[in-house]
C-alpha cells in the first residue's frame, strides 16, 4: 500500500544481532532512521516523525541527514524539543516533517529547511500549535542547501547565528590553508608509547630511538606539556612505523609520515571545549592529539589565536560531538583578515602561549 502521509514515533536504539542486516545502509545502525527511511518507500507525499534528536549532530548519522535534505526528499521543518517530551523514554527528541521534492510546492511558505528550538520552553504544546509566522523572528532559523553542502558532515547547526552560517559558504576553510594529517596510531600502546622519564634520556631526540608524542589531554589552550614519547627507530635504524619490530609485530597501523616533525598546531580529539596548542617541530601527531600544519608557517600564531577564540569554540560545539575529527575541523571557516589584524592576533597568541607555559612550569615547581 501507499499512503499520503506516514506519521510515526518509531523505536530507537541498536537492532538485535540477527536483524541488523535488514536496516537501510543510511540508518547508522539505529532503528529510528531505518523506520523513517522505510516510510519513504511507503509514502507518496509526507513523512512525519518524532524521534531521538541524536541525528542532528552526531557524525554517524551523516548519511541519514544527507537523505533528509536530498534530491528525492526534503526536510520541510524540524522542531528541536529536547527533554521531557516522551513519557516512556528519557531522551532528547525532535519532531520533523519530510516531503517528496515533487510535493514541496504544497508548502509555499517553507522555501528552505526551517528549524525551531523549543528545548528551553516550558509551554511546548502551545508553542507548537502556533503558526511559524507568529513565532519570534529569532526563534525560527533557516538552513539552505548551500549551508548543508559546506557545514561539516551536513550537521543541523541551526543554532548558530545566520552570519556564522553564511561564513561556511563565503569563507575559505582551514583545509584550504593547512594540512590535517591523520596522526600516528599504535597497535599496542603499552609497548610503543611511554612517558619520557621511563626511557633513558640519551635515547630521546632526532635520530634517536624515542621521539616526542602529541597525544591530546586535558584542556590546555595555547601551550600543552606533552609527556609522552613514541618508540620510533629500531636498533638497526629502520623506522618502526614502516618495518615493525624484529619479532614481526607491527607497531603502528599506517605509514604516511610525511607531515610528522613539522611545526604547527595540535588539538585533542576528545574534549568538551575545543582548544588548540602549539605543536613543536620535534613532535609526532597522533589519533588523539591531532595536528594542523599550515601551508605557510607565518600563519601558525594567527591560527593559534583564532582557533582558541570563543567564535570557533561556538562553531565546533554546534557542528561536532565529543570527538573532534580532522575532517570536520578542516571544514571550519577561516576569515580572510587584513594583515594588520592577523599580526595583532598573532602577537596576542604569543603572549598567551608564554603565560600558559609559565603557568605550567610554576605548577610543576
Amino acid at each position: 500500500k501507499r499512503y499520503d502521509v506516514v506519521l510515526m514515533n518509531p523505536p530507537f536504539g541498536a537492532p538485535t544481532v540477527t536483524d541488523g542486516f535488514a536496516l537501510d545502509k543510511n540508518a547508522a545502525g539505529n532503528l529510528y532512521p531505518a523506520f523513517v527511511l522505510r516510510a519513504f518507500q511507503q509514502s507518496s507525499g509526507f513523512v512525519g516523525a518524532i524521534t531521538d534528536r541524536t541525528f542532528f549532530v552526531q557524525d554517524t548519522f551523516k548519511h541519514y541527514r544527507s537523505t533528509l535534505v536530498g534530491t528525492d526528499w526534503t526536510l520541510n521543518a524540524a522542531i528541536d524539543l529536547g527533554w521531557g517530551v516522551l513519557d516512556t523514554a528519557d531522551v532528547q527528541v525532535a519532531a520533523y516533517v519530510i516531503s517528496r521534492q515533487a510535493d514541496s510546492n504544497c508548502l509555499p511558505n517553507y522555501p528552505h529547511h526551517l528549524f525551531l528550538d523549543l528545548r528551553e520552553c516550558s509551554d511546548k504544546p502551545e508553542r507548537l500549535l502556533a503558526n511559524f509566522s507568529d513565532m519570534p523572528r529569532s526563534a525560527v532559523r533557516v538552513l539552505t542547501q548551500s549551508h548543508f553542502r559546506h557545514i561539516p558532515n551536513h550537521v543541523f547547526a541551526y543554532s548558530l547565528p545566520q552570519v556564522i552560517l553564511d561564513m561556511f559558504v563565503r569563507e575559505q576553510t582551514l583545509a584550504d590553508i593547512a594540512t590535517l594529517p591523520r596522526g600516528l596510531g599504535s597497535n599496542k600502546a603499552f609497548r610503543t608509547y611511554k612517558v619520557w622519564f621511563e626511557v633513558p634520556v640519551q635515547s630521546l631526540g632526532a635520530t634517536k630511538r624515542w621521539r616526542t608524542l602529541s597525544n591530546g589531554g586535558d584542556f590546555s589552550p595555547f601551550y600543552r606539556e606533552d609527556a609522552g614519547v613514541a618508540d620510533w627507530l629500531r636498533p638497526d635504524g629502520q623506522q618502526l612505523v614502516t618495518q615493525g619490530y624484529a619479532d614481526g609485530f607491527k607497531a603502528y597501523d599506517q605509514k604516511n609520515t610525511e607531515h610528522y616533525f613539522e611545526a604547527g598546531l595540535s588539538f585533542p580529539k576528545q574534549s568538551t571545549v575545543f582548544n588548540v596548542s602549539i605543536l613543536s617541530a620535534d613532535a609526532i601527531p597522533t589519533r588523539e592529539g591531532k595536528a594542523i600544519i599550515p601551508h605557510h608557517q607565518e600563519d601558525i600564531w594567527f591560527l593559534l589565536a583564532y582557533r582558541n577564540s570563543s567564535l570557533v569554540r561556538r562553531i565546533v560545539e554546534a557542528t561536532t560531538g565529543l570527538h573532534k575529527q580532522s575532517g570536520s575541523i578542516g571544514l571550519l571557516p577561516v576569515p580572510q583578515l587584513p594583515k594588520k589584524i592577523k599580526s595583532s592576533l598573532a602577537d596576542l597568541a604569543k603572549v598567551f602561549a608564554e603565560r600558559q607555559w609559565r603557568s605550567l612550569r610554576f605548577d610543576e615547581t
